[in-house]
């Protein structure tokens, strides 16, 4: 006997996966970069949709979740940032 499906309509994996994908780009477009989960992060980074800002701002955020970086600093004479430790 199948399972009773939990929403309104039953979803194949594909469907589910695509209305995931589309709450995420939502997340990316209404909520601050600071409260994105991991999964958010990753969807920027990984797609060319966006760009600039909003993959470093992923990247940041990644880096906060995952405790790699404590502060980033710019140094103007040479153009590069250089990772900081605590």
């Amino acid at each position: 006997m199948p399972r009773k499906s939990i929403g309104p309509k039953a979803m194949n994996a594909a469907a589910r996966k695509r209305e995931q994908v589309a709450r995420d780009r939502t997340t990316v477009m209404e909520q601050y970069d600071s409260e994105w989960p991991a999964r958010v992060c990753l969807l920027v980074l990984q797609s060319p949709r966006y760009k600039g800002v909003l993959k470093e701002a992923a990247w940041r955020q990644l880096g906060r979740i995952n405790g790699w970086v404590s502060r980033v600093s710019r140094y103007p004479a040479s153009g590069r940032r250089w990772l900081l430790g605590a």
